[in-house]
């Protein structure tokens, strides 16, 4: 699964190192720009480097945060699956590794199938190197330098330690509170586009059951009264500061018309949008 983000990479096909026994296939940037969402179950290893922003990986076992400086991998045979957090939208190095010393030169580097994530005992270190592997691929195929690349991958692992530091992961609670921050972060930007919580899971990249779950769980609430009340408080702000008529207020903070729109108003005010207009005083 996989949705559009800005993604850049090369191949470096027919150029690998002569008994190498490693070398990387391909290698790319994901910006963080558009939305993204990704998930694989490979047959090779793939290494990634986060180089700012912040971002979420999952397997079926567990749920980690990963930050600037954090490494996480594919692992042959392991479904993993990650997106960018939409507050911090991260930057990410990858490395397409194959050739028969892929996995141990992966296990080398403290991966494997049961440590998908972990910081680097020399984080700005491992960054810089897989940074550079990727700006030597955008040079023409002859001039790429294998066996650089090659030493630029035994410094990374280096730069990994022998026992690199594993990334707690994040626990169910914790998990549902980053959820919940994080729809109410797209509900507060622009209450008037999301249309409905079906919509909100969708972006959010979870099922409508689990949207409701983390909010009844962490607020006590569920996610439509979380919408109704951040788009009564941007009815306010136009009521407010604008003389529109109220189906226009309704339409624009996203109401489902006006019968509604009245509704919602009421129960949190314990005024009509009318009432509210007046004694607040809207600009002449």
């Amino acid at each position: 699964m996989n949705s559009p983000e800005t993604t850049y990479y090369l191949s470096t096909r027919a150029i690998e190192p002569m008994a190498g026994g490693l070398w990387v296939h391909d290698t790319g940037l994901i910006t963080g720009q558009g939305a993204s969402h990704w998930q694989w179950r490979t047959d090779y290893v793939c290494l990634h480097v986060v180089l700012a922003g912040r971002g979420t990986v999952r397997t079926a076992a567990e749920t980690w945060t990963v930050q600037a400086g954090d490494m996480f991998w594919l692992w042959p045979g392991v479904t993993v699956e990650y997106f960018k957090d939409p507050a911090l939208p991260w930057q990410v190095y990858w490395a397409h590794l194959i050739g028969p010393m892929a996995v141990p030169f992966g296990r080398a580097c403290g991966a494997g199938p049961g440590m998908i994530c972990s910081r680097p005992a020399e984080p700005a270190a491992a960054t810089a190197c897989v940074q550079r592997i990727y700006h030597l691929f955008q040079r023409k195929k002859a001039d790429r330098a294998p066996y650089r690349v090659i030493s630029l991958l035994y410094r990374l692992c280096d730069a990994c330690g022998h026992q690199p530091e594993p990334l707690p992961a994040v626990s169910a609670a914790d998990s549902q509170t980053l959820l919940v921050a994080r729809a109410r972060q797209f509900i507060a930007a622009a209450p008037q586009t999301v249309k409905g919580v079906t919509e909100l899971a969708a972006a959010l990249h979870v099922s409508r059951t689990t949207l409701f779950m983390a909010f009844k769980k962490v607020l006590g609430v569920s996610p439509i009264q979380c919408l109704a009340e951040a788009r009564v408080a941007r009815a306010k702000e136009l009521l407010g500061t604008t003389n529109q008529p109220l189906a226009a207020v309704a339409r624009q903070c996203g109401f489902n018309g006006p019968k509604y729109f009245l509704r919602c108003f009421r129960r949190q005010t314990g005024q009509t949008p009318s009432q509210w207009r007046t004694n607040c005083g809207a600009v002449g």
